[in-house]
């Protein structure tokens, strides 16, 4: 009797090995075998339990090998596509910072505004094809309207509160500095002239914050790691952001990176581009236009 059980529980066993169908249900089978002695059956049992715990350490253990595979798949996209975004940057400034010195344009002129948004439209172009090789969801991106209501409402608060201090700002600036133009200059934005600037301002808006925001802060917080991961990649694409922008001017790089950690975290709590893309237009159009602080662009 005992040979024939130890032999059952030992082809069992075996058959666990193996992998074979059934293999566990016939050594649980044995456990719960009433006419075995209960020595016998409590053997059974113990072998059962250890078969289950085996197996639930080896699904775990695959489970943290795909984890971990797809981390590092993550990674590698997100780099590349870092990489590329910091190659684009670097050649955007570098060549339209020549192109100003050799065509003797400013910050504000039609020549500038439009190469930039050349310029953008390429690098974000680029960025898409990364994205989908990535096969990331475009939510990844900002591209998404979940949370859109909540991210539109918020950015019009922050942009009223921010536009009352820039405001404030400038009723303390010195007279030189402000007196050749009124202090609210709503002209700027009238006639066919303002409608174009504010079409292709908004234009640039959407493709700069898809480019700082959606892609450069995205890749960054799934490159980073450590309990600093998500501050740092706000630090780091406001950096980037202003180095977009210090070809115009020192200021303009200042404020760019001062705008880029409020937009920074502004998108980190919606992960949606619509939110930043509206604040960033309408706060950029009042200070620009309205207050007249285009005066840092040159």
């Amino acid at each position: 009797m005992t040979h024939t059980v130890l032999t059952r529980l030992a082809d069992a066993a075996e058959g666990v090995i193996r992998q074979e169908p059934g293999a566990v249900e016939a050594v649980l089978a044995l456990a719960g075998d009433s006419s075995l002695p209960p020595d016998h059956r409590r053997a059974a049992e113990a072998v059962g339990m250890m078969i289950v715990k085996l197996e639930a350490r080896e699904y775990d253990l695959e489970l943290r090998n795909e984890r971990l595979e797809a981390a590092a798949r993550l990674r590698d996209q997100a780099s590349l596509m870092l990489t590329v975004c910091i190659l684009l940057i670097s050649g955007y400034t570098l060549t339209f910072a020549t192109l100003r010195g050799l065509l003797r344009i400013n910050g504000s002129d039609l020549v500038s505004t439009l190469y930039n948004l050349g310029v953008l439209a390429v690098m974000l172009g680029g960025c898409a094809a990364l994205a989908r090789l990535s096969r990331l969801p475009m939510a990844a991106f900002g591209l998404t309207l979940v949370g859109a209501k909540r991210s539109v409402r918020e950015a019009l608060v922050m942009t009223v509160l921010i536009s009352l201090m820039m405001t404030g700002v400038k009723a303390a600036l010195p007279a030189s500095v402000t007196s050749a133009q009124p202090f609210f200059n709503w002209a700027s934005l009238s006639g066919t002239h303002g409608a174009v600037m504010l079409a292709v301002y908004a234009l640039s808006s959407l493709l700069q914050e898809g480019l700082a925001r959606g892609v450069m802060q995205g890749m960054l917080e799934r490159l980073l790691v450590g309990r600093f991961a998500a501050p740092l990649s706000v630090l780091l694409a406001s950096t980037i952001f202003a180095t977009m922008h210090v070809h115009l001017s020192p200021l303009i790089g200042l404020a760019a990176f001062t705008q880029g950690l409020v937009f920074g975290w502004f998108y980190r709590r919606h992960r949606c581009l619509i939110g930043v893309t509206l604040a960033h237009f309408l706060f950029g159009a009042y200070t620009l236009s309205v207050l007249g602080y285009d005066w840092m662009l040159y």
